[in-house]
């Protein structure tokens, strides 16, 4: 029996706990909420803040885990890291993960080495950094650099600097550092996805079309709307970043960019599996489980990732559009039968739980899956926001921004 210690214990991390426990693993999970989810799945859990890198390695130690794992989100990824370091065990090095994270790493990394990438500047707020950032002119796209899932994300204008200004404040108060990276916004079709890498190569790739509300990401479909040359681009260049980064084996997470017949332009790289269900929207339309794909690659091993099936589906993020209290218990089973398509539906409140109204993914409060094959994803969201507005006010309207899919 293996030991595999998870970072974090939020639903998004709950699959990685289920599969290393099917696995036969004993499982820990690291996390400064003890009322978390993910915890229930564990044979022992702790309460250590995923940021705490050396609360996280003297865990590691002490426990003598065989596998580090997280998924979905940043934040755990220097401590994870640091445990791969100090106990020498499959997983991204400090060295690597210094060339992505944060996201002015990764942009310098593309300059230094030749990659496309958008014109930016970073720094913390201030006179130098607004006036730097109106230099790049046009649109521009303003987030803290160490932050992921749309936290802090804002769009403006190089022209009208007090708004760029409120944008550079904002995302610096979002950030853990401070830290503000402004980036000229760059046409064609967004798409997003998980690919997996082995001996640097690409050998699996899962790639989403994303439905937006402005810069929020409320879901994926796939596959993507992506021509065979442009998948074949996108390859080589998640493989070049991977091998200038020394990256050789594990999951990729990635936003991207493509227009037309240009090159892509990476937008966002992690070491990782993505977040509002890209994984399991990969399972229902492949059959390729990449939870324990993890699982196996983080103790060494070679995941199957072969594909067993060929079906269209989509992930949905279930949001409020204003702040509320669930007061009352959801029939799940009764929503589920009232909604076409719907293949799975997991809420992360419950009776008497508050909820935010949506600024970012850090507001989502369930997520749902759908079969293409059976629903259009307008209808099927639409007809699941209704049967759930008693519980759970709709969100605003969602549209897709302009060169956006």
């Amino acid at each position: 029996m293996s030991t595999v210690l998870v970072l974090g214990a939020s639903a998004l991390q709950t699959p990685l706990a289920i599969a290393a426990r099917e696995a036969g693993h004993r499982v820990l999970t690291a996390d400064n909420v003890p009322s978390n989810p993910a915890h229930a799945f564990a044979d022992a859990s702790f309460d250590v803040s995923t940021r705490d890198m050396d609360g996280i390695v003297d865990l590691a130690l002490r426990e003598r885990v065989d596998a580090v794992v997280s998924s979905c989100s940043d934040v755990a990824l220097p401590a994870l890291a640091a445990v791969v370091e100090r106990l020498d065990l499959p997983g991204v090095r400090p060295k690597t993960l210094e060339l992505w994270h944060p996201k002015s790493s990764l942009r310098r990394l593309q300059a230094s080495c030749d990659l496309p990438h958008p014109a930016f500047v970073c720094g913390a707020p201030g006179s130098s950094l607004l006036e730097e950032a109106s230099g790049l002119g046009g649109e521009l796209v303003v987030k803290p650099t160490d932050r992921s899932g749309s936290r802090g994300v804002s769009r403006a204008d190089a022209n009208d600097l007090e708004a760029l200004s409120r944008a550079i404040e904002e995302a610096s108060a979002i950030g853990f550092d401070g830290e503000v990276i402004v980036e000229r916004f760059v046409d064609g079709i967004e798409y997003g996805g998980d690919a997996w890498v082995e001996d640097g190569r690409i050998v699996a790739l899962f790639v989403t079309d994303k439905r937006m509300q402005g810069a929020i990401v409320r879901g994926h479909a796939m596959p993507a709307s992506l021509s065979g040359a442009q998948v074949d681009a996108l390859t080589e260049h998640l493989a070049r970043h991977c091998q200038h980064a020394g990256y050789g084996d594990g999951p990729v997470n990635f936003d991207v960019r493509i227009g037309g017949d240009k090159l892509p332009i990476l937008l966002e790289l992690a070491p990782r599996l993505g977040g509002n269900w890209i994984p399991q929207l990969a399972e229902w339309a492949f059959g390729v489980d990449l939870f324990a794909a993890t699982i196996a690659s983080a103790l060494g091993e070679r995941p199957r990732l072969e594909r067993t099936r060929a079906r269209r589906g989509a992930s949905f993020v279930l949001a409020s559009a204003r702040h509320g209290r669930l007061e009352a218990d959801v029939p799940m089973d009764e929503i589920a039968a009232r909604v076409p398509g719907l293949v799975r539906l997991e809420l992360d409140v419950s009776k008497g739980v508050a909820f935010e109204a949506l600024r970012d993914s850090g507001q989502q409060i369930g997520r749902a899956l759908f079969d293409l094959d059976r629903v259009d994803f307008d209808e099927g969201t639409r007809t699941l926001e209704a049967a759930l507005a008693p519980w759970i006010p709709p969100s605003e309207p969602r549209s897709a921004p302009e060169g956006s899919a």
